[in-house]
């Protein structure tokens, strides 16, 4: 007989609990519904706020001649605290404060009262190029300061100053839409974020540049085929740039054949030919292509000399090494070129222009006897007369102190070192800047410039970045680098 076990009967709610249940149930509908919209509420706040904090209020204001627009903000997250007088920009900011507006303290007053921070460059009535200042202020800066400078106060918080009241006008003019606003050119979708921005117009800039047809407004005009946006973020210890509307030659890889740059260098380019340079200088300006054409036939005829021979050398990728500048040398400043080792024909056509240069320089005098007993002294141009000559192991030097000229080349390691001082042959700058290091940090592989702007010409030294800043390109043509300080 089977044994039956007592099974245990399921509870029974009771009716009351039920009921309470029912009425419950609508207050959870409600309720999460309630919480999503707030959600939603707030969300959309926060993507409100944002925007508005990552706007550029300050372009709006800038006239449509205006050739360059370069504003700076505070960022709005934690892991990017940074004051806008904290900008790697010192030697600028001393620049304005000590020379452009001498009457206001730029750093502690405007810039630490304010949000965003804008300079405009554009022509004046003279055509020479003028800077106004634009500022989103936190906090109200007092009538007393504003008084000692030209100045406009837009809304609560937008103050426009200016050494020239008629740029503080024309800032007006554009508020008041009676000129036309820069923004109007500008393309939003090349507008990358970051916490500095700078557009150059490129018309804007060719017509300014035009009025004077030198060389070096040649290149530029020839390089800026496009409007220019440069963007500027902070990344880690270095700040990250990009540059968009810049053309070059083409990104190509390319490994240093140097370790480490001095301190005390001021421009260092990798991968560049010169013969290259050379013959893009000649096709902007047609008295470089006349000179060299004509120094070429010269040299056939009296030296039977090649000059397109002598150029070889310069042909192939080489780095450079600009220095401050030297009065003291015939260049201007000091540098040191290294390149692969060339083939041997190819340095000595190289030392031979050389020789022939110095002897058209400083040619020999001969006196010379004259039919009527009488004595005339003869010029002769004899490059026989110039000799390389081994300073030290294996570093050859030709030099002409009238003519403040000197320059030394040695081969060492399978590379060609060339320099207009001996002492920096050697390449002995352990103590410097290891190159691997910074193009490691900055993450390029293709050929680069690294500017040092604190050993850089002065008249760009107070316009740069502080520390070592990096360029290279990419394969889409965009400009890429960073700014290590240091």
């Amino acid at each position: 007989m089977e044994e039956s076990f007592p099974t245990k009967n399921p509870e029974v709610l009771p009716s009351g609990d039920t009921s309470a249940k029912r009425n419950f149930m609508p207050w959870v509908f409600w309720g999460g519904i309630f919480l999503i919209v707030l959600l939603l509420f707030l969300s959309l706040l926060g993507f409100l706020w944002l925007k508005n904090k990552n706007t550029d209020h300050l372009i709006k204001l800038a006239p449509i001649d205006s050739i360059v627009y370069a504003q700076i903000k505070e960022s709005i997250f934690p892991w990017q605290n940074i004051k806008l007088k904290e900008f790697p920009f010192a030697d600028f900011f001393n620049k304005i404060e000590n020379d452009i507006l001498v009457d206001v303290n730029f750093k502690n007053t405007l810039l630490e009262s304010s949000t965003q921070a804008a300079v405009i460059l554009l022509p004046d009535e003279n055509n020479i190029l003028q800077s106004v200042f634009l500022f989103k202020l936190k906090k109200d800066i007092t009538d007393e300061v504003l008084n000692q400078i030209p100045s406009l106060k837009i809304g609560k918080d937008i103050l426009v100053v200016s050494n020239h009241q008629m740029l503080v006008d024309k800032i007006s003019s554009v508020n008041s839409s009676k000129t036309f606003s820069l923004a109007t050119q500008i393309n939003k979708d090349k507008i990358k974020s970051g916490l500095g921005r700078v557009y150059v117009s490129s018309n804007n800039l060719k017509n300014y540049l035009n009025q004077n047809q030198g060389l070096t407004n040649k290149i530029f005009t020839q390089v800026v085929n496009d409007d220019i946006y440069l963007s500027l973020n902070q990344k880690k210890d270095n700040w990250q740039i990009n540059i968009s509307g810049v053309s070059s030659s083409g990104a190509s890889n390319y490994k240093s054949l140097l370790n480490n740059l001095p301190v005390d260098f001021g421009f260092y380019i990798s991968g560049i030919s010169l013969a290259d340079v050379f013959s893009n200088w000649s096709k902007l300006e047609s008295d470089y292509l006349d000179f060299y054409n004509q120094t070429s036939e010269n040299y056939k005829s009296i030296y039977n000399f090649e000059l397109n021979k002598a150029v070889n050398l310069l042909k192939q990728p080489s780095e450079i090494i600009i220095f401050n500048k030297n009065d003291k040398s015939v260049f201007g400043f000091d540098f040191v070129l290294v390149t692969n080792k060339p083939a041997s024909e190819d340095l000595d056509n190289f030392k031979d222009l050389v020789r022939i240069i110095l002897a058209q320089k400083v040619p020999t005098e001969k006196q010379r006897l004259l039919p009527d007993g009488s004595f005339a002294v003869e010029l002769l141009a004899q490059p026989e007369s110039w000799q390389w000559i081994e300073i030290e192991n294996n570093v050859f030097s030709i030099a002409q102190e009238s003519l403040n000229f000197e320059l030394a080349y040695s081969i060492k390691d399978n590379y060609l070192i060339i320099s207009n001082q001996i002492n920096l042959i050697n390449l002995d700058f352990q103590e410097g800047i290891n190159i691997s290091n910074l193009i490691n940090s900055c993450q390029v592989t293709n050929r680069y410039l690294i500017f040092n702007s604190q050993n850089i010409l002065d008249n760009l030294k107070n316009y740069l970045p502080d520390g070592s800043i990096l360029l290279t390109e990419e394969k889409n043509g965009e400009i890429r680098g960073c700014i290590s300080l240091f």
